[in-house]
């Protein structure tokens, strides 16, 4: 009889072998059947403690329980299983490294989505072989139930690659179980100053893993999108990710939303790097100095108000520094040499984000069946970008779901509660205008000629109708890279497309203008 998915709060066990590539190329014969042994044995632990394996992602297992002590007693068991197993001999022995944490989580066709797996995965890849790391919340709820012969060790406070505040770490200690390894590998330990994020990242795992694969393969990578859809999040994560492989010097974050000069870029970069300016040269010439011995990644974050000055810089740097790869954020691209343009789109998964953020406004907040389509039906009004459901999920501490869901008559209106917060992220209505103040006067007459369009239009349509604009198809293509329209390469059945496409502006851009005539 197959055992129910645990509710409420979970505690969730993660293990992975370490160095498992190693071994495949090693002995793959050798290893295939080594595999199937350590499935076999943690799956009857799992069982055996009333877990639940719900999930594996090759020779990673995820299993659930109701209760942590019965996780923390599977983790002990599988371990001293693992270690007293007879291995293949050019295997030796299988090094599994092991975490738990427990939180709630949605659940969802036999599998759980959440910051909290998100977590549990982080505090797992930081493990060593042999190693079991528990959480601060497990390490809470097994405070009053650990046994005589257990212990959780502390190993002082650690930041993840959820780039979440530093807290507490814990490992096991018990009879039979290695207790001596190096100290953790997490940010802490690595150069680099990427901001602590207060909420938790959620969703985008396949742009995680596309502009990660694309940053090995370029040196200056763009991540491009219209405000608010999480370029910046996603660059921090990605640098998260990639620090320490490759990039002895460290990841370093420049944010140049402040930088109003464009001769003030290289100083920007120079102060996070803590590289002091000589009086007798000039600081980028004193930067390049520094960098041309050294493996890093700098990450150039809202780069479009100083876009031609952010190219010269990022030409300049990648021309004289080898060592040195940059990844930028900007509503277009740099448009230089070389450059990989990756462009951000709508969060996919927008309702388990809207359902995280839901639940950290107000924790009594339950969802049904019923919610949870009307959840969904929100998600896609809002066309899955973060930042409005973020505005929207911070009105619940004040308002019910239903209410907000029969008062939400446009998102423009949303105002985000953090005053610290940057003017035109505080509202869509700024981000909008934002965008819209950069453009050429060209750029913003096609705009406007746009938003008569109700859903879209064709080049020969637009044209037929914007006879005061110069060179539509040059505007198109500007305002295209600036995020504002997008390409529907679903073909009109009543027109002519163009690009193999009909050409359809972002609802951000025309729907809003239309509505609110910004001059």
């Amino acid at each position: 009889m197959t055992r129910a998915l645990p509710t409420g709060i979970v505690t969730f066990l993660f293990t992975d072998i370490e160095g498992s590539s190693r071994l495949w190329e090693r002995a793959p014969d050798d290893m295939r059947d080594a595999l199937a042994r350590h499935d076999a044995l943690c799956r009857d632990v799992v069982a055996r403690h009333n877990g639940v394996v719900f999930k594996t992602v090759g020779d990673a297992i995820c299993s659930a329980f109701t209760h942590p002590n019965e996780a923390l007693n599977a983790a002990i068991d599988a371990q001293r299983a693992l270690s007293n197993h007879v291995w293949p001999r050019a295997i030796e022995r299988l090094r599994v490294r092991m975490a738990l944490h427990s939180g709630e989580c949605t659940q969802r066709d036999g599998d759980y989505f959440g910051a909290t797996l998100n977590r549990v995965a982080r505090l797992s890849s930081l493990a060593y072989g042999e190693q079991i790391l528990v959480s601060t919340a497990t390490a809470a709820l097994l405070r009053d139930v650990l046994s005589e012969n257990v212990a959780l060790r502390e190993l002082g406070a650690h930041r993840l690659k959820d780039l979440a505040q530093p807290e507490p770490t814990f490992q096991v200690i018990a009879e039979g179980l290695r207790s001596d390894f190096p100290a953790l590998p997490s940010l802490d330990a690595r150069p680099n100053n990427l901001p602590s994020q207060i909420s938790s990242f959620v969703g985008r795992a396949c742009e995680l893993k596309d502009v990660t694969t694309s940053l090995e393969e370029a040196r200056l990578l763009t991540i491009v999108g219209p405000g608010g859809i999480g370029k910046t999040r996603l660059g921090s994560q990605v640098a998260a990710e990639v620090l320490g492989d490759g990039y002895p010097g460290g990841a370093w974050f420049i944010d140049l939303t402040a930088v109003r000069r464009p001769d003030s870029i290289a100083g920007a970069v120079a102060a996070e790097l803590s590289v002091r300016e000589l009086p007798s040269e000039p600081v980028e010439t004193t930067l390049i100095a520094y960098l041309r011995g050294r493996r890093l990644l700098l990450i150039l974050d809202n780069a479009e108000h100083v876009l031609t000055e952010v190219a010269a810089f990022a030409k300049s740097i990648l021309s004289k520094c080898p060592g040195v790869r940059i990844l930028a954020t900007s509503r277009e691209p740099l448009h230089v040499v070389g450059e990989r343009v990756y462009r951000l789109g709508a969060l996919e998964d927008a309702s388990s984000l809207f359902l995280e953020r839901a639940r950290a406004s107000a924790p009594s907040l339950t969802f049904g069946k019923d919610e949870l389509e009307e959840v969904a039906a929100l998600c896609l009004r809002l066309e899955g970008i973060p930042l409005a459901i973020e505005l929207v999920c911070a009105r619940l501490s004040s308002m019910p779901f239903s209410q907000i869901l029969g008062r939400l008559t446009s998102t423009l209106s949303l105002t985000s509660k953090d005053s610290s917060e940057i003017a035109r992220h505080r509202t869509l209505r700024e981000m909008v205008r934002w965008s819209y103040e950069m453009l050429s006067r060209s750029e913003k007459r096609t705009l406007e000629v746009m938003s008569a369009f109700r859903g879209g239009c064709t080049v020969t349509a637009l044209e037929a109708v914007a006879t005061d604009v110069t060179g539509v198809d040059e505007q198109l293509d500007a305002l295209v890279d600036k995020s504002l329209i997008q390409v529907d390469t679903v073909e009109e059945r009543a027109s002519v497309p163009i690009a193999g496409g009909r050409c359809r502006v972002c609802t951000r851009a025309v729907l809003r203008r239309r509505r609110f005539g910004y001059a």
